[in-house]
């Protein structure tokens, strides 16, 4: 392998054999045939590295015979020339029976004496390890080929701000996550998770990435080493279970004049522009709220303190959030993270009859009688006209974005309200229950991804309703690209995802339940 890639393992098997059910003795009577090469196919998705193998990368193979006994044992294989095809180190050391149908498995680097599990240690953050299969092999076909997913969880940590030189001259690591464990040959399993340690990660220009074994993490923090020397930890997420072979992206914003952390972006936080950052009237606010002994983000929000509006509430939707009976909590309250005087006062309906309008809706949050309050905060509220929208075409919308998600490990959202456009710039306003003014928004969106973890491509749709009386409840008539929803609004969704994820939808992957 390259010089830059510690040793990683790879892996490969139909089902969890027991690896001493039978000793090569019980094959002694079985006729032989050589193995003389098989073929050895590395992924090349969500790894990184420059090319899967190197001269003289050597593999440990084993033969299970017809009945799942151990027809060969830890033999080591290796390449040659840096490609696919391995070859027994000792000439005539690797048999398998003649005229049969046998599995092959194979791990990387190659271990002496390896009998029931491999250890894994992921501490540098740059190994790989995969799991493969080249199941039911005919030994009358020549040259098996085996192909291998990546086992480990890739963690990305993308920096986001103006000065690029600041953000490469930064170094990250995550914190305190178990690096090492023993891999169990026989139940497929990892075992004896331990030695928690700072792994550190591989830089690619603002992105940082490390590989860890699949484990739940109660904290994922990162500890960014700033140009100037000093460290700042900040929290990723407070639970999240990390899976084989999937990718998970976070981003931190950096202020390039002062080098402080600003802000913890997600995936579907949409990028913080310098001159919002600079805004004396604009609030970053991410609530959270508790599940046992769990802290679980709910929702992020960018908030006008002056319009007294947030121009858009961003959170992740999937099954935990909604199967739940909470109900609607009605807790109509002020946001305590932002002060009393700065928010609207919505006790009761605002003037002109509008609605009190929720960006995210009370209903994307069923399982948690905190998370559901907090949908009642007022900087979550906005004017929205009623009849024809928030409780029509809207709530058709909003129903049919908790069904999407129901469908997919994790949706996320981006809910915002426009209080101008290009062609009317003027605000106008309604009154709370207090006689302030607040704004009135001219237009609703909806930015919506879904990312592959496997795969890393993504599905994006945007939508966007005018805050009127509507006929129909189409609102498939209202769908559009999230790229015309970024000129359309100045707003940047998604920055972690490829810029052709974001300029088309495909209507097919959204059904429509109107």
């Amino acid at each position: 392998m390259k010089n830059y890639r510690t040793p990683f393992l790879l892996l490969l098997t139909l089902s969890a054999f027991i690896w001493a059910g039978c000793s090569a003795t019980d094959s002694d009577n079985i006729e032989r045939k050589p193995l003389i090469s098989l073929k050895a196919k590395a992924p090349t998705t969500n790894i990184d590295r420059e090319t899967p193998w190197n001269v003289g990368d050597k593999i440990g193979v084993s033969v299970i015979d017809a009945n799942g006994g151990v027809f060969m044992n830890n033999i080591p294989f290796v390449t040659l020339d840096g490609e696919e095809i391995f070859t027994p180190v000792s000439e005539g050391s690797a048999q398998m029976p003649l005229n049969s149908t046998i599995d092959l498995r194979a791990y990387y680097p190659f271990q002496e004496n390896v009998s029931q599990t491999v250890t894994v240690d992921a501490s540098n953050g740059q190994n790989s390890f995969f799991t493969g299969t080249a199941s039911r092999f005919n030994t009358a076909n020549e040259q098996p080929q085996v192909n291998f997913n990546t086992l480990l969880a890739q963690i990305n940590i993308n920096l986001r701000g103006d000065d690029k030189n600041v953000l490469a001259a930064c170094q990250v690591r995550l914190k305190d996550i178990n690096s090492k464990a023993e891999f169990d040959l026989n139940s497929f399993e990892f075992k004896d998770i331990r030695e928690a340690a700072d792994i550190s990660t591989k830089q690619n220009g603002s992105r940082f990435t490390a590989y860890v074994i699949p484990q739940t993490l109660q904290n994922l923090q990162a500890v960014i080493t700033l140009p100037a020397g000093n460290d700042s930890v900040v929290d990723l997420i407070a639970l999240q279970r990390v899976e084989s072979g999937k990718s998970y992206t976070h981003s931190v914003e950096i202020d390039a004049a002062r080098h402080p952390i600003n802000y913890q972006g997600w995936l579907e936080t949409p990028l913080i522009t310098n001159e919002q950052k600079a805004s004396p009237t604009m609030r970053y606010v991410t609530h959270y709220f508790k599940d046992g002994t769990r802290t679980v983000r709910n929702y992020s929000m960018l908030y006008d303190t002056n319009l007294k509006m947030a121009y858009w509430v961003a959170y992740p939707l999937c099954n935990y959030y909604t199967r739940g009976s909470i109900g609607r909590t009605e807790k109509w309250d002020y946001d305590p993270e932002i002060s009393t005087e700065e928010q609207a006062c919505l006790y009761k309906g605002m003037s002109n009859g509008y609605d009190r309008g929720h960006q995210i809706p009370s209903a994307d949050r069923q399982s948690n009688y905190e998370a559901n309050c907090q949908t009642f905060y007022f900087t979550n509220m906005t004017p929205q006209v009623g009849k024809g929208m928030n409780q029509d075409i809207w709530a058709y919308l909003e129903t049919a974005v908790r069904g999407w998600s129901s469908n997919l490990d994790t949706l996320y959202v981006v809910t915002g309200a426009m209080p101008t456009t290009k062609e009317n710039s003027t605000v106008d306003p309604a009154k709370d229950n207090a006689g302030n003014r607040i704004a009135i928004p001219k237009y609703y969106f909806k930015a919506l991804c879904h990312v592959n973890r496997t795969t890393g491509e993504a599905r994006t749709i945007a939508f966007k309703l005018n805050n009127e009386r509507y006929s129909h409840n189409n609102y498939m008539s209202c769908a559009m690209s999230v790229k015309d929803l970024e000129e359309l609004t100045g707003f940047t969704f998604f920055p972690e995802i490829d810029e052709q994820y974001k300029a088309s939808y495909d209507a097919s992957y959204w059904p429509s339940t109107y």
